[in-house]
Formats: C-alpha cells, structure tokens, sequence
C-alpha cells in the first residue's frame, strides 16, 4: 500500500485493537482504570497520524502543482505616473496546458501609489483571478505585469487550527481580556458563541473528533 493508504488504516485498526475486546467483552465488568489510559493512549494515537495524513494530503497537493514562473511578475521601480501596479494586455490561464481555457483576456489594469482599490463584480467574474495573476499564481499566455514593493496577500479561505476557538483567535498571543472582548463585539461573534456548546472553548478545525470515555471505578 501507499504511503496515504497506511496513514488511514494505522488509526482504524488502532482503534479497533482496543475497541473490539471491549465489544466482544460486552461490557460486562467496569471499565478498570488500566483499560481507559490504554483507551486514551489509542485516542491520541490515532489523532496524530490523522494529522500526519492531512498533512501529507496537503504536501503532496502543493508539490504536485504546476511550478510558478518567477519572471512571470516583473519587479519595477514606480513609474513616472506612480503606478506600483500594472498590467498591459495580459491574457491567463491556470495551467500550462495550451488547450486550456484562457480565464483572463487583455486585461489591462494601474493602480497609483497610495490609492484603494476594490474589484467589484459577480461570482465567478475573475476578482479571484485576476490577484493570482498578479501574485504570479496564474500561467502568463501574453502581456506583462510589473509590481514595484511588496505584495501581502489574505485569502477569502481562512485556515483554522485544530484547537479551540478562542486559541484561534488568540493565535499564540497572551490573553488580554478587555481586548478580546472587544474583538468579539466587533466581529459580532456573540450569537454565535452562545450557539456553541462550550462558547469560546469549543473546540474547532479540520475534521476535529471529540471522543469521551466514561470509566466506572
């Protein structure tokens, strides 16, 4: 098997090692305290290889992808109109592939110095697109793009860890009580919290599992 196929049967057949005794058992005798550490053991096994498979899942997506061209993107001084960002008739597509579709044509597009800018328009339109292209993300087909500094880049898909929602929030900074209920207020995370069972403490992220063992001494 490959390397994935392992990463999702290891936690199975964990689970069941430790599961299926206790099953054909039936439950007839309390669980003895040595029964549920080598529970807890076999929950937080398996909880690390499924982070293990996730993130192998998503290394191998990243290093499967096509390589970006670095010339793609010309970095320029400001030009004498105080353009930072530019493109001149460019036309993309999202592989390298030339049957594909060209997603953007003869896009032309300046932003000045110090200016906002919003790209307005439906779903589906190229909003997206057209910031891949200029992050160089997109495979260039013609034209040029120049952008003079540095770009920061927040994507519309946030990522969540695998922790509570307040250590989210908190991002590995200290807890500051006043600020954090501040930033509550103003992200209108009120309603939502009293919807959650455990409020902030609730515990969120990709494929979370919550497993509760009840013991009888």
């Amino acid at each position: 098997p490959t390397v994935p196929e392992l990463y999702e049967s290891f936690p199975s057949r964990i689970t069941f090692s430790w599961v299926t005794p206790l099953i054909l058992h039936g439950f007839k005798k309390p669980l003895t305290e040595d029964d549920c550490w080598q529970l807890q053991i076999s929950e937080r096994v398996t909880n690390v290889v499924h982070q293990a498979s996730v993130s192998n899942k998503r290394l191998q997506k990243f290093l499967n992808h096509d390589e970006i061209d670095e010339f793609a993107v010309a970095r320029v001084s400001i030009d004498i109109d105080g353009n930072v960002v530019k493109i001149v008739d460019g036309s993309f597509r999202w592989s390298n592939f030339i049957d594909d579709p060209l997603i953007l044509k003869n896009i032309n597009l300046k932003i000045r110095q110090g200016s906002l800018v919003a790209l307005v328009g439906s779903v589906g339109s190229g909003k997206s697109s057209i910031l891949a292209a200029l992050l160089g993300e997109m495979t260039k087909v013609d034209g040029q793009v120049s952008i003079s500094g540095n770009i920061a880049y927040v994507p519309q898909t946030a990522w969540i860890m695998n922790a509570t929602l307040q250590q989210n929030i908190l991002f590995g900074r200290d807890l500051k009580q006043m600020l954090y209920d501040q930033v509550i207020e103003v992200c209108a995370l009120e309603q939502d919290l009293n919807i959650l069972p455990q409020q902030d403490q609730t515990e969120i992220g990709e494929k979370v599992i919550i497993t509760t063992f009840i013991c009888d001494y």
